[in-house]
């Protein structure tokens, strides 16, 4: 039975900044992020603008790098992946965090292409999805459901099929400080605000 759905996606479409998210996984040159929230911010096939997505997969094909800024209980930690055998790609940034101790931060990733996927049954709403009690929003998604979404990833040979590669196998990536104090000073300097 067919669990998922995709669309092509023109990242200008999503917004993630008010998302939450807690892991990055990878294989190979894919990266799957796990979103609860996303924003709809240009009609996307049954999508309309200004919906938020309760479930969905960010899905960013042909990855040529990923770094990373972002607190960890207070503390900053910035790193940098990079992937060769690729010459042609656009960057973008997504939101990270926002769950228990990661307070927030930020990935600026080069890939290829970008796919959207959802659960099928994923519910859309124009106001916020909550999954976890902040001192402004209260819950408003299933504790349980949470945490099965951001730690099942079981979907890989679904989405293995959806994109076409059929032996997936996603680990989680270790976003940790992996960077000297010069090469973490060059992250800020290439960082653009968006």
């Amino acid at each position: 039975m067919k669990k998922l759905k995709y669309e092509i996606l023109d990242t200008d479409s999503i917004n993630t900044s008010e998302s939450y998210s807690k892991d990055v996984f990878y294989c190979d040159n894919i990266v799957l992020i796990p979103y609860i929230n996303m924003e709809i911010v240009e009609e996307l096939g049954a999508f309309k603008q200004g919906e938020r997505i309760d479930f969905s997969y960010l899905i960013l094909l042909g990855v040529q790098q990923i770094q990373w800024d972002y607190l960890d209980m207070g503390r900053q930690v910035l790193g940098k992946l990079e992937i060769s055998g690729f010459s042609k790609g656009v960057t973008d940034y997504f939101a990270l965090g926002g769950l228990n101790h990661l307070t927030g931060g930020e990935l600026k990733i080069t890939f290829e292409k970008a796919k959207l996927v959802t659960l099928l049954g994923s519910k859309t709403n124009k106001k916020h999805w909550v999954p976890q009690k902040t001192p402004n929003l209260r819950r408003n998604l299933q504790k349980e459901n949470v945490e099965r979404f951001l730690n099942d990833i079981s979907y890989e040979d679904e989405i293995g099929n959806l994109i076409g590669n059929k032996e997936l196998k996603f680990d989680r990536l270790i976003l940790s400080n992996n960077t000297s104090d010069k090469e973490a000073l060059k992250i800020h300097s290439d960082w653009t605000v968006c």
